[in-house]
């Protein structure tokens, strides 16, 4: 495990924050609508929200880690496109989906002064997955870490959630 400087370790504090609190928003979203739509009432646990910020937190770090990687051997400081299209290469409609949005964003240039007819409202609680993304089905593959007592490693090497 890389050992961290102390702005890394402040990038990484600021990154799992925005996670949890992202993932905590979806996770809010999602059990008042299948408690809605089933009738019950169904609520998360902390521990489900804080494995759940884990595990996205772990994904993002390792695609990021990819990416620079791939980068990297192509010789590249920029990280591109292709680079994304390299780690989803095995997930065909994925590839599609990032290649329709990369070619909705050349047509459409964002414009980054943050303006404020272009910002989201600041006030918003729900978070709004673009509509291609809603129809993904996952493939579950089992992957389990175990750790140097021979127990299954579900929580993060570096301590304490945010």
């Amino acid at each position: 495990m890389k050992i961290l400087t102390e702005e890394e370790k402040e990038i990484a504090t600021h990154l799992k924050a925005s996670i949890w609190y992202t993932v905590s928003k979806v996770v809010e979203q999602q059990t008042k609508k299948l408690s809605r739509d089933s009738g019950g009432n169904l609520t998360a646990t902390p521990q489900f929200v804080a494995a759940l910020v884990e595990l996205v937190y772990r994904q993002l770090t390792g695609v990021g880690e990819d990416l620079a990687m791939f980068a990297n051997h192509a010789r590249r400081k920029t990280i591109t496109p292709d680079d994304m299209y390299m780690i989803v290469r095995k997930n065909e409609d994925l590839k599609e989906i990032l290649k329709n949005i990369a070619e909705n964003e050349t047509k459409e240039p964002r414009d980054l002064s943050g303006s404020a007819s272009h910002r989201a409202p600041e006030s918003s609680d729900n978070v709004i997955l673009p509509d291609p993304l809603k129809n993904i089905q996952v493939k579950q593959e089992s992957h389990h870490k175990m750790s140097h007592s021979g127990e299954e490693d579900t929580f993060s090497d570096m301590g304490d959630y945010i």
